[in-house]
C-alpha cells in the first residue's frame, strides 16, 4: 500500500501536463501512486498519460468518456490505495519535496486532515518561485470553527489540503456542478468527525490560466456558486456544532465569491433565461433567509427587492453600481479615518 494516493484529473491539458508528472516523479518522499483521469480529452493528455504509466508503475491511468472534473476525481476516489491522498490538478505542480513536507505530522496518526495555508495563487508558469514561508504548525487541534471561519480559514481550492483514506474516502464531489464543487466537498468533509491540523507550508503551484474553468466569466454557472454558497450554510446550520451565527460569519469571511457573480449575472442577466433568473432569485432569498443580513448588506436586499419581479431586471446593473460605489466610499473613507486617528487599527 502506497502511503500518498495523488489524484489528478486530467482534461486537455497536454502543453502543461509533463511538467505537472515530472514534478510527481520528482517528490523525494518516493511511496506515492498517481491516479491519473483522463476525462476524455481530446488532446495528446492521454497519450502522455499513458507514456508515463509505461516508464513507472506508480502512474495509474484510467480513461473516461467526459464527464467533467467531479466525476474524475470521484473514480479516482473508487480505486484510492494510500493512506493518505491529496489532489493535484493537471496544470499545477508541486514542489520537490511536498510530500515529505507532510510525514512529521502524520506519521504517527494523530491527525487526519491537514488544512495548509498558505497556497501559491499567482504563479504564471514562469519558473518556480521561492518559498516565503517555513514550514509550522499554526493550530495543532483545530476546530470546525478554526477551519470555516477562522483566520486561517479555506473556502474552495481541492488542493490546500490532504486527507486521511480511512476517514474520508467515502466523500464524493458534486457531478451536477462545474465550479465551486470544492467547496461543497469540503464542507461535507467538516461534517466528518476528524482531527483536524492547520499547517503553515508552501507545497503546491497553482498555475493561473485564463481559459481555464475558474477562469471563465460564465453567468450561465453563477446558479453553481449560490448552489455552493447554500451548500455550505446548509452544512453549518444542520450538520455542524456551532453557534447560529457561524452562517453570517462564514458569509463575512469570504464575501467575494457569491458577490462577484451576483454582479456577474446581474451585469448580464439578458443572456440567462427566466428559468436561470428565477433560480438565482431563489437562491439568495434562501441564503437571506438562513442568515438574515449579511456581509453584502444592502446590495443583498436590494436584489432580492427586484429580482423577483422580471420587468425590473434592468435596474439592477444601476443598483449594483451605486452598491459599489458605496462599498469603494466606505473603504476610502475608512483608511483616511485610520490615519487620521479617527478609528483604531
Amino acid at each position: 500500500m502506497p502511503f500518498f494516493s495523488i489524484i489528478i484529473p486530467v482534461y486537455n491539458v497536454a502543453p502543461y501536463l509533463r511538467e505537472c508528472l515530472d514534478s510527481v516523479l520528482a517528490q523525494s518522499f518516493a511511496d506515492w501512486e498517481a491516479i491519473c483521469v483522463d476525462d476524455g480529452s481530446t488532446d495528446d493528455s492521454g497519450a502522455i498519460l499513458d507514456e508515463y504509466a509505461a516508464k513507472d508503475p506508480r502512474f495509474h491511468v484510467i480513461h473516461q468518456q467526459n464527464a467533467g472534473v467531479s466525476a474524475a476525481r470521484n473514480k479516482a476516489l473508487e480505486v484510492v490505495a494510500g493512506k493518505w491522498f491529496l489532489f493535484l490538478d493537471g496544470d499545477d505542480l508541486l514542489y520537490s519535496d511536498a510530500l515529505e513536507v507532510f510525514i512529521p505530522y502524520i506519521r504517527y496518526d494523530d491527525v487526519d486532515g491537514i488544512l495548509v495555508h498558505p497556497y501559491t495563487s499567482s504563479w504564471d508558469g514562469n519558473g518556480v518561485p521561492q518559498r516565503n514561508c517555513v514550514v509550522d504548525v499554526l493550530v495543532k487541534d483545530a476546530s470546525k470553527e478554526d477551519l470555516f471561519i477562522g483566520p486561517y480559514a479555506a473556502n474552495g481550492f481541492s488542493f490546500s489540503r490532504i486527507y486521511s483514506t480511512r476517514i474520508f474516502r467515502h466523500l464524493r464531489f458534486r457531478e451536477d456542478m462545474s465550479m465551486s464543487e470544492d467547496v461543497c466537498f469540503w464542507f461535507d468533509a467538516l461534517s466528518v468527525t476528524a482531527r483536524w491540523m492547520i499547517l503553515r507550508a508552501e507545497y503546491y503551484l497553482y498555475r493561473q490560466r485564463g481559459d481555464s474553468v475558474c477562469g471563465e466569466n460564465d453567468p450561465h454557472k453563477c446558479g453553481q456558486i449560490l448552489e455552493s454558497v447554500l451548500h455550505a450554510l446548509n452544512v453549518i446550520d444542520k450538520r455542524l456544532d456551532v453557534s447560529k451565527s457561524a452562517g453570517a460569519r462564514y458569509l463575512r469571511r469570504f464575501p467575494s465569491s457569491p458577490r462577484y457573480y451576483i454582479g456577474l449575472a446581474v451585469c448580464r442577466y439578458k443572456e440567462l433565461t427566466d428559468e436561470e433568473w428565477d433560480d438565482l432569485s431563489n437562491k439568495v432569498k434562501a441564503i437571506d433567509a438562513i442568515c438574515g443580513r449579511w456581509s453584502l448588506g444592502v446590495f443583498v436586499n436590494l436584489l432580492m427587492a427586484f429580482a423577483v419581479n422580471r420587468r425590473l431586471r434592468f435596474v439592477l446593473p444601476i443598483l449594483l453600481r451605486m452598491s459599489n460605489c458605496y462599498d469603494c466610499l466606505r473603504i476610502q473613507v475608512g483608511g483616511l479615518s485610520r490615519k487620521l486617528g479617527f478609528i483604531r487599527r
